[in-house]
């Protein structure tokens, strides 16, 4: 006898005939019982997306924009990733695979001033698709507009007030 007999196993057959769990109960060397499931994969978490070239949520001039890919543990395991670098916030990552587990940096050009976003989904060895996770880039190649200059007040022969003044104006508006 070894220290874990299985006791009683029981197949579970449920949703019309998708879902299929093994459940049995093991008896422990302890004299204790313990009842384990054996469950078909069908998630996959989805990947956290980090800005690696430039800093979140700061416009740059770059038309390059690198990201961090991390991917989740997975009791599969995680066989790679789909990803789209799109300017379309309503674009996802295609359910086709692109990337080895391995990559974990991608770069996407951004041709246009705007919000870019880099979407990921993950896919693990069991086939599963997780949904799509994003990081958003914004490139600015606009200069900003010229400020109003807020004049020193004068007197009524157009000179300066006093000898120590400031010399203030207001943003101009970004578009």
């Amino acid at each position: 006898s070894s220290s874990q007999d299985v006791v009683f196993p029981c197949p579970l057959v449920i949703n019309s005939g998708k879902d299929f769990h093994l459940f049995w109960e093991q008896e422990l060397s302890s004299g204790g019982h313990r009842v384990t499931r054996l469950s078909e994969d069908r998630t996959v978490l989805p990947a956290k997306v980090l800005p690696y070239s430039f800093v979140s949520e700061r416009r740059s001039t770059s038309s390059k924009a690198t990201f961090k890919v991390t991917l989740p543990s997975d009791s599969s395991g995680v066989a790679g990733y789909s990803w789209v670098f799109t300017n379309n916030k309503d674009e996802d990552a295609p359910k086709t695979f692109m990337e080895f587990a391995k990559t974990e940096y991608i770069s996407g050009n951004a041709d246009i001033d705007g919000e870019w976003y880099l979407k990921v989904r993950v896919q693990d060895m069991a086939g599963n698709w997780s949904n799509a996770t994003s990081a958003t880039y914004y490139r600015d190649t606009t200069p900003p507009g010229k400020p109003q200059l807020i004049l020193p007040e004068k007197d009524d022969d157009g000179s300066i007030l006093s000898n120590t003044f400031a010399i203030d104006w207001t943003q101009p508006v970004q578009k």
